[in-house]
């Protein structure tokens, strides 16, 4: 489960990513992959990404013990309070809705 604060720090690695590694190509990027990349993203690929998830909406969904089954397939805009060890929380980033822009989480 992605949480709200695990978003803010991936909104600041990608800003950081952004601004101080990506100007300098892949030669000094490279080795921070765990993948093997044919072209890492520039700068700008990087700030339109940047701008897709601060727009984005997290929203979480109940998983049945198995990982399966969703429960009645509703988007909470918190994690469930209910939600118990053995049910498992799928995190859903949906992408804003076209003309609007809105923060990543939901006021709790």
């Amino acid at each position: 489960m992605l949480t709200t604060r695990e978003a803010a720090t991936i909104r600041a690695a990608l800003r950081y990513w952004s601004e101080e590694m990506a100007p300098h190509g892949s030669s000094l990027s490279s080795a921070y992959f765990d993948q093997i990349v044919d072209r890492p993203m520039s700068p700008d690929e990087i700030k339109k990404l940047i701008e897709q998830f601060n727009a984005a909406q997290l929203r979480y969904l109940r998983l049945g013990a198995l990982g399966t089954d969703a429960e009645s397939w509703l988007l909470k805009k918190s994690v469930l309070p209910d939600a118990t060890d053995v049910d498992r929380i799928a995190t859903v980033i949906l992408p804003a809705a076209p003309g609007t822009s809105g923060p990543t989480t939901a006021p709790s």
